[in-house]
């Protein structure tokens, strides 16, 4: 998943958390929710970094872990 992706997935679980059936439902949908939203913020984190570095010159596509990072938060370097 993308960090966009884990957004909409955090914002779905929380939703769900209204509609849970019982204590278990609601605590099973909250914790989610939070995971998503934890690895959402990770995304978002490394993107804002990217744009900072790219923008001050740095040559980021030969970093293994740039790369690594790019794909897993849905961006590409240029």
């Amino acid at each position: 998943m993308t960090g966009p992706e884990h957004y909409q997935a955090a914002e779905k679980w929380l939703a769900n958390a209204t509609d849970a059936p019982d204590v278990e439902g609601v605590t099973l949908a909250l914790r989610t929710a939070q995971v998503h939203a934890t690895l959402a913020n990770a995304a978002a984190t490394y993107t804002a970094a990217m744009v900072v570095f790219v923008t001050e010159g740095h040559d980021l596509s030969s970093s293994v872990d740039m790369r690594t990072w790019d794909k897993v938060a849905g961006v590409r370097v240029q």
